[in-house]
């Protein structure tokens, strides 16, 4: 059986927490107008995961491994989940530049404005392509591909091993589809207040 209340009581912590977090940073002077902001994000993106952690050793007493997912496999899937969403963007792009009056601004300039980069990062990404001879845009997929299994692979690990380690594993009894809906919609609930404030 679903135990609803391991579920309910990791939700209700971790969301507490890290909407406690979000104000602290907010209160001391962080902004999401800033890039800083990033680290911030990259940081508190690891509650999920030490609170799950937290909760299984000491709470519940449980095996870490199975009650969190934790099984270093090599997988077929792992290697689908780092391209795709680079061939989804640029399928994307494709469909956004078939839109008529649309235009395509490799600049990247709108990554500023949009504090996604700091005009000082985007500065060296130009020098950068520059001595490559490319268009700065096209260093974004190795760059990218890259931090996915460097600077935001903590991060990921921290998102995973809460929501699709303990949640999912909570809600197995539920089955695969109904499992996925509700751990979705958990995950989603907690991202939407961020999302809200500009993250």
């Amino acid at each position: 059986p679903v135990r609803w209340r391991r579920v309910i009581a990791y939700y209700v912590l971790v969301y507490a927490v890290s909407y406690g977090l979000v104000g602290g940073f907010v209160l001391s002077g962080g902004s999401f107008k800033d890039p800083s902001w990033v680290f911030f994000a990259q940081a508190s993106a690891l509650t999920p995961a030490l609170i799950a952690l937290g909760l299984t050793r000491w709470l519940w007493r449980a095996p870490l491994s199975s009650s969190l997912g934790l099984r270093l496999r090599a997988d077929r899937w792992l290697l689908l989940a780092w391209l795709l969403p680079w061939a989804l963007a640029l399928l994307a792009l494709g469909f956004g530049l078939a839109v008529p009056g649309t235009t395509y601004d490799g600049t990247l300039q709108p990554a500023v404005d949009r504090t996604i980069l700091s005009q000082t990062q985007l500065d060296w990404l130009r020098q950068v392509a520059a001595r490559a001879s490319l268009p700065p845009i096209a260093l974004l997929v190795p760059f990218g591909l890259l931090s996915s299994v460097t600077m935001s692979f903590v991060s990921g690990c921290g998102e995973e091993i809460g929501w699709r380690g303990f949640v999912h594993t909570e809600l197995r009894a539920l089955g695969f589809w109904r499992n996925a809906l509700v751990t979705g919609l958990l995950w989603l609930g907690w991202h939407l207040p961020l999302l809200a404030l500009g993250y």
